[in-house]
């Protein structure tokens, strides 16, 4: 196969068939374009060892269950170069009817340093929800291994692939190994156990599939667009004759010198405890908050965690409100951005996707059984919300803290009353925001906390049609 730098694409873009992006350790990421789309084509380790994949490049699938990949869409304009980076464009193809709810724009994003890190941005044309994000997809004939939840997927002897996030998902081998929670680390690490409902599940197994995902959730107004930004996956290589398990620390290494907005520590690690850990990071000067978080919590462990320099304490397994609460504590808005990836309200997509947006079995159950009576509920509430809304517009516009606090906690409490889950979420991450001086309040806030309603209004209605008024 002919190869091309990138310094090709400044003599003659129009001719290009073929690209490749290096990374620092001198792994090479290939692309080849087929007349339609470009995608990866093959992975080269420094020695020139070539791994042959069939890409896909990224799967959206909607709460639906409609998917569409790279295949669907087609390359706009030529690749963007820039130093160690390269930027791929596809638009949905002219004289095929869009989807309302499929992207109308997808960029990928690549860059490079000790490993390849790649990016998708999906913007959308209106309102959208998006169920699961895969970031890497591909067919490989070599042995996978690993795979999980926050794990890596080991290929070969030489390759890992991941998401630089704890909460991401990788399946390899035939898209769905291993299963959800097959990990000891997955039940007793520092994320407890999430039930995904079969949502991480391929519906196409193949040999060697191989997927790396989150569930983003809602997608965010930027002026005129809507945008959901992907987790950061990374493609590595470990040195000659160095196992994979090994190579992947060293990288672990050079990602730990990074500067953190929060650290959840496990007490009971093993080697260094969480308590030692904490000590050690306050001699060393570290400020960066720490939040304990322990299974079978016994008396006087808060009291402990504050005492060696700890500033929150979550008892596991974690309830996604509180987990939610002190991640609006303690991470600054940015840091949900970039870290979790914003929803409603603030909220990261892992715990937004975990509150249902109309919980009907639990509340009908606080109504027992009575569904009249919920239906008579919703029709008062759901007015009611929507005035919340308007005033938490204005407060906000106003610059007016503690009346948006108010006001959040006034559509916390009716949300929760007809089971928007995920709005009373939204509105509870708003009040705890709104009462931190620094953290900052914006007209987007309300934007999102409406789009949550309007996902409520809808839900519901298709459980009680014509209770709720257009």
């Amino acid at each position: 196969m002919v190869r091309f730098f990138l310094l090709a694409l400044l003599a003659a873009p129009s001719a290009l068939s073929a690209l490749e992006l290096k990374s620092s350790d001198g792994a090479r990421r290939e692309f080849t374009f087929d007349g339609r789309v470009w995608r990866t084509s093959a992975f080269v380790d420094p020695a020139g060892k070539v791994l042959p994949v069939a890409s896909e490049e990224f799967q959206v699938r909607t709460m639906d269950d409609r998917e569409w990949t790279v295949d669907d869409y087609r390359s706009a304009g030529e690749p963007e170069q820039g130093q160690g980076t390269l930027v791929f464009r596809y638009v949905w193809p002219d004289g095929v009817k869009r989807p309302a709810d499929a992207p109308s724009r997808v960029t990928v994003r690549f860059e490079s340093s000790q490993v390849i890190r790649k990016a998708v941005e999906l913007e959308f044309s209106g309102d959208a929800t998006v169920d699961r994000l895969e970031v890497e997809r591909f067919t490989t004939v070599e042995v996978a291994s690993r795979g999980g939840r926050g794990e890596p997927v080991f290929v070969g002897d030489r390759w890992f692939f991941g998401l630089e996030h704890p909460a991401g998902h990788s399946r390899h081998t035939d898209g769905n190994t291993p299963k959800p929670d097959a990990h000891r680390y997955e039940m007793v690490g520092n994320y407890s156990y999430v039930d995904l409902e079969g949502r991480d599940a391929e519906a196409k197994p193949r040999p060697g599939l191989l997927r790396l995902f989150h569930f983003p959730g809602f997608a965010r107004k930027e002026g005129e667009r809507r945008v959901i930004r992907s987790q950061r996956a990374i493609a590595g290589v470990v040195a000659a004759g160095e196992p994979v398990e090994r190579g992947f620390l060293r990288y672990l290494d050079a990602v730990k010198k990074q500067r953190f907005d929060l650290i959840l520590m496990d007490i009971h690690m093993p080697v260094m405890d969480g308590y030692e850990a904490t000590q050690r990071l306050r001699e060393i000067g570290s400020r960066t908050p720490i939040v304990a978080m322990t299974a079978n919590a016994m008396p006087g462990d808060r009291e402990r965690c504050l005492a060696v320099g700890m500033d929150g304490f979550l008892a596991k397994p974690v309830a996604t409100q509180e987990l939610a609460d002190v991640l609006t504590q303690w991470l600054p808005r940015e840091a949900r951005e970039t870290a979790f990836g914003e929803t409603i309200s603030g909220f990261p997509a892992s715990a937004v996707m975990a509150h249902a947006v109309f919980d009907k079995a639990s509340t009908l159950e606080r109504f027992e059984g009575d569904e009249e009576l919920l239906c008579e509920v919703a029709a008062t509430a759901v007015p009611d919300m929507r005035d919340i809304i308007v005033r938490i517009a204005a407060a906000i516009q106003s610059g007016q803290r503690e009346d948006t606090r108010r006001e959040a906690h006034s559509l916390k409490g009716a949300a929760s009353t007809v089971g928007a889950d995920a709005l009373r979420a939204a509105a509870l991450a708003l009040e705890a925001r709104a009462g931190l001086p620094h953290a900052p309040l914006v007209p987007d806030d309300a934007v999102l906390l409406q789009q949550g309603l309007q996902q409520f209004t809808a839900e519901f209605a298709r459980a009680y049609p014509g209770v709720l008024a257009a």
